[in-house]
Parts: C-alpha cells; sequence; structure tokens
C-alpha cells in the first residue's frame, strides 16, 4: 500500500473521532445525527473506495470504486443540505428545494450507476473520461453547498453569539473543504488528472474537524492566535520540507517522491512540537495566579485588596465593569466592591448561580450569559425544556444587570465571594482563553479574599474591644468620682459634726464649773445648770448617733429622726457654750 493510500485510509478514519465524540453527547439531536452521517461518508467509505480505486488492478473493481467516490459527493451534499437545515435552528425545508435537491442527485445516481453519461471509460491507465453529466453535477453540487453557505452567513445576524461563533467554523470548514476538494477531485480529474483524488479525504477531514469543533464548542479560542499558530506552522514546518525535499532530489538526481515530501513534513512538525515542549518546560510561562498573589502579596484590608483585583482582571480582559459582591450565608449581599451596573447588586441569585455549577458541572461552576442564551436550544434538542426554565431567572437577571460572566468564589466563614463582569468594551464574547484565565486565578482569589475577611475581622474586633475598654474606663471614671465626692461629703460632715460635738461638750464643763462655783449659794441656778448639762448630754448622744449612721449616707439610708426643737433654747444654749471664751478674749 502507498503511502498516499495509507494517508487516505488514516485521516478517512480520523475524521469520525470529532463526530462520534459530538454524537455520544446528545443521540437525539437531528444535527448531531446528521454530521455523524457526513463523517461516515466523507471519512471511511470516501477513503478506502479512493484506496481501492488506486490499489486495485481490475478495471471493473476500478470503475465500481470511482462509482463510489461520486455517491459519496452526492450524498454528502444532501446530507449537508439537512444539516444546515438543523443547525442552528431547526428549520422545514421547502418543497421546491427538496425537488431541486432530489431530482438531479437521483439523477445523477442513476448516471453513475447505470449508464456511460457520467463516466464514459477507464482508459489502461485507470484514468476516467467523464461525459456531460460530470458537468451537470458539477453545478448542482456546487449550488447545493454554496447556496448553503450563503444562507448561513445571511442568518448571522439573527442568531446570538455562541450559534455565530459555531456558525462561522461550520462555514469555515465548509470553505476549506471546498477550496482543498474543486481542484484536486473535480477540476484536475476532468482535464484527466487524476493521481491527487486522495487529497479529498484528507480536506474532507479538515471540514469536519472544524464543523464537530464548532457544534460541540461552546467557548472558542482566538482565531488570532489560531491563524498565527498555522502561519508559523507552514514556516518552521510544511515550507522547509518542501523546499529539502526539492533540493535533496536535485542534488542526488533523484525523483520526486510524495512520500519523501510527506516524511519531511512529519519531521519538521514532530520537531516544531518538540521545540515547543522543550521551551515551554525550560523558560514557562507567568501563571496569572502568582502575578496576582505578588502584586497584593502586602496588602491586607479587604477593600484594597477587592481593589487590586478588580484591576488586574480589568487590565487584563478589559471589561466594561467589574465588581466582586461577597454574601453571607443569609444569601444577602455584605460587601460591594468595585464599579457595577445600577442594577448588578439588587436581589442578587446567588443560589441560582449554585444551582447552575451544580447542574452543569462541565461548565466548571462558571455562569456565562451566552451559554445560558444557548442552553434554551440544547433543551430543546434533548426535549428537556424544563433544564432551560430552571435558570431563566438567572439568564433575565444577567441580561438586566449588564453582566456576562459570574465566577463564584467559595470562602470560608460562612462567606461566598461572586466576581462579576460587564460586556467587553469591544462587544466581543468571552473566548475560551480568557475564561480559562479566571478559573486559573479564581483560587488565589479566595485565598486573598479570605485573608481580607479575616483582617476585617480582627479590625472590627480590636474596634470592638477599643470600644469597650473607652467604656470601662469612663465608668471607672465616674466611680472615682463618685468615691470622691463621698469623701468630701464624709469630710465635711465630720468637720459639721466635730464642731458640733465640741458644743454640747463645752456646755456641760461650763456648768459643772458654774455648779462648783455656785452650788451652795443659789439652789435656783443650781437647776438651771443640771438641767443644760442634762440637755447637752442628750444633744451629745444624738450627735454620736448620727455620726454611727452617717456610713449609711452612701445609699441614702440614714436615718431621720423627727422632733420639736426649742429655738429660743438652743440660741441660749449655743451662747452659753461659748461665753467663757468670750470672757477669756475681753
Amino acid at each position: 500500500m502507498g503511502i498516499s493510500n495509507l494517508l487516505t485510509i488514516i485521516f478517512g478514519l480520523l475524521s469520525l473521532v470529532g463526530p462520534i465524540s459530538v454524537f455520544s453527547k446528545n443521540i437525539r439531536s437531528r444535527k448531531n445525527t446528521f454530521l455523524f452521517l457526513m463523517s461516515i461518508v466523507t471519512g471511511p467509505i470516501w477513503a478506502i473506495s479512493i484506496a481501492l480505486f488506486f490499489k486495485t488492478e481490475n478495471m471493473i473493481t476500478a470503475r465500481i470504486s470511482a462509482n463510489i467516490v461520486y455517491t459519496v459527493s452526492v450524498v454528502v451534499a444532501v446530507l449537508t443540505y439537512y444539516f444546515t437545515k438543523n443547525f442552528p435552528y431547526k428549520s422545514s425545508g421547502k418543497f421546491l428545494e427538496k425537488f431541486l435537491l432530489f431530482l438531479p442527485a437521483l439523477y445523477i445516481l442513476y448516471t453513475v450507476w447505470f449508464t456511460d453519461s457520467f463516466i464514459i471509460y477507464l482508459d489502461s491507465t485507470k484514468i476516467p473520461k467523464f461525459g456531460i453529466v460530470y458537468l451537470f453535477w458539477v453545478i448542482w453540487f456546487v449550488s447545493v453547498i454554496g447556496s448553503r453557505i450563503i444562507i448561513l452567513i445571511k442568518n448571522l445576524k439573527q442568531i446570538t453569539e455562541i450559534e455565530r461563533r459555531q456558525t462561522a467554523y461550520l462555514v469555515a470548514g465548509l470553505i476549506l473543504g471546498g477550496v482543498g476538494m474543486i481542484p484536486f477531485n473535480i477540476v484536475l480529474p476532468y482535464i484527466g488528472v487524476y493521481r491527487y483524488i486522495w487529497i479529498g479525504p484528507i480536506m474532507g477531514f479538515v471540514m469536519i474537524s472544524s464543523i464537530s469543533y464548532g457544534v460541540s464548542t461552546l467557548r472558542f479560542g482566538n482565531v488570532k492566535i489560531w491563524v498565527r499558530s498555522v502561519l508559523l506552522f507552514f514556516v518552521y514546518a510544511v515550507i522547509p520540507s518542501i523546499l529539502i525535499s526539492y533540493l535533496l532530489c536535485y542534488l542526488f538526481q533523484l525523483r520526486f517522491a510524495p512520500w519523501v515530501l510527506l516524511l519531511l513534513i512529519f519531521s519538521n512538525i514532530f520537531y516544531y512540537y518538540l521545540v515547543g515542549v522543550i521551551k515551554e518546560r525550560l523558560i514557562g510561562s507567568e501563571d496569572p495566579s502568582e502575578i496576582l498573589s505578588k502584586k497584593i502579596a502586602t496588602i491586607l484590608g479587604l477593600k484594597e485588596v477587592c481593589e487590586e483585583i478588580l484591576s488586574f482582571v480589568t487590565l487584563v480582559l478589559k471589561p466594561k465593569f467589574a465588581s466582586l459582591l461577597i454574601v453571607n450565608n443569609q444569601n444577602e449581599v455584605s460587601y460591594i466592591y468595585g464599579s457595577k451596573s445600577s442594577n448588578s447588586t439588587e436581589n442578587f441569585p446567588s443560589m441560582d448561580v449554585n444551582s447552575y455549577g451544580t447542574y452543569f458541572k462541565e461548565q466548571e461552576k462558571m455562569v456565562v450569559l451566552q451559554e445560558l442564551k444557548h442552553l434554551q436550544i440544547t433543551s430543546i434538542e434533548e426535549q428537556n425544556i424544563w433544564r432551560y426554565k430552571r435558570f431563566l431567572s438567572l439568564k433575565e437577571y444577567m441580561e438586566n444587570a449588564l453582566v456576562h460572566v459570574i465566577i463564584p468564589v467559595r470562602l470560608s466563614n460562612n462567606y461566598q465571594g461572586f466576581l462579576l463582569l460587564g460586556p467587553k468594551d469591544r462587544g466581543d464574547m468571552y473566548i475560551a482563553g480568557e475564561l480559562k484565565f479566571l478559573l486559573t486565578i479564581r483560587n488565589t482569589v479566595r485565598v486573598l479574599l479570605e485573608r481580607g475577611l479575616l483582617y476585617q475581622e480582627v479590625e472590627r474586633f480590636n474596634i470592638s474591644l477599643q470600644q469597650k475598654v473607652n467604656e470601662q474606663t469612663q465608668e471607672l471614671q465616674i466611680k472615682v468620682r463618685e468615691l470622691q465626692e463621698a469623701r468630701r461629703k464624709e469630710s465635711d460632715m465630720i468637720d459639721i459634726m466635730g464642731h458640733e460635738l465640741r458644743t454640747p461638750a463645752t456646755v456641760v464643763k461650763l456648768n459643772v464649773s458654774l455648779l462648783e462655783k455656785y452650788i451652795n449659794s443659789n439652789p435656783k441656778e443650781f437647776k438651771k445648770y443640771l438641767d443644760r448639762i442634762k440637755q447637752a448630754v442628750e444633744t451629745e448622744i444624738s450627735l454620736i448617733n448620727t455620726l454611727l449612721t452617717s456610713a449609711k449616707l452612701e445609699g441614702d439610708k440614714i436615718e431621720v429622726k423627727r422632733e420639736k426643737v426649742d429655738i429660743k433654747e438652743e440660741i441660749e444654749m449655743s451662747v452659753h457654750g461659748h461665753i467663757e471664751e468670750v470672757n477669756s478674749k475681753t
């Protein structure tokens, strides 16, 4: 078996890989079914019939193989029509469309298998000679594929962003397949050059792979990076291989063989990727998480941490706004940081976001608005519209709040963070690399937010502690002032009581002296002095009792004894008590 036949069969079998993966995810989908059938026809059936055509020496077998090749083209055109009718939305074909599709198709198949109007004969070298129906087949085939491409492009404005990207890959696959098939499988065979038809299945592999990727992908890569990678691949692998192979043949007078070119191409591909792997291992690329961690290494405050995180994300992704919400275990928004749309925090559906991440594990617990919109299509295909309605409120919230991406961040201490991103500045959808960037930094964001929350709790505890210290200090100051006031009152009381206690004692002393002096001469005065002594003693006892109960003043428990007082007598008693003192100074 030649190298070209081997490559044809290998690429034909590889054409099944993508469609089988897509079909296994949703076997009820009509578009997946038609894609799978397309891959069978353009893959192994087409590849094996071409390999058999080149391998066999039997003219009958070669004619049957050639008939299969062109039957495949008719079947591919019909399957492409039905596939595009079910992508991205199912639409019924009009009668005229089906009539113009099937009537020529049946006629072409009839002429291929039962007449000599399509392939007139095979010459001795197995080169087919084509009749007029061949040109009719070319016009019909190009018209069917071309019309479907035009209709797909025309409908781009009526579908969502994800379907638009998927359609772009579908159109790109059909165009790439046509670019490879038209010259090598249509034009050259008509003019007698039939040895390059093995390129057809390889281009069919490219077409099916592009369509499979577009149909099965929701998060697309950067097309510019892909184009750059393809160009670099051709510059470093394909073009040098062609130049080296021709140079070797020229220097050593060798006959150019396709297998030499293919061997060099595969060698250069291996070298190209080997160098890339070594470069990645030795040099590596900066981890966004490490960059973010270094950037906020010395920042502790929650507000400052959130501002730096949002600044970093905004610098990389350039959304129109970015916000960080921290929700408590009652699903109430506790903290809001960053720029935000007017109602992005009102009635935030944190439970729906968590349910979405649990229900769609393949979405890696990230909510993307375009994927929510696309969910309606897949739910209808899978006949599970409840799955779409379940998250309809989440979709409406994101549309109203202009939020395009929500990244949940699980935190400790009964909190959960949510990173909200608005639409991009240029209006593009977030591509796979950008969403992967968000997933890469999520753990770092979690650690930084937990650190900020912990620091805030410490600060809050310090403030609370300081408030308690201040309150206790104020209470102590009040107690000190009360104690000082009580001591002042006590001192004043002692001074007053000391004065009052001396007065009765002086009266007693004076009257005793007078008694000693006049005890024999004047009995009447004797009685008066005795009364004064008795009264002074009673007054002294009363004052002593009052002094003994003065300790009860602080509790307002002093016992008040009310009795009648003769003011005249009290004045005379006071004067009498100090008369000796007055006489001594005169």
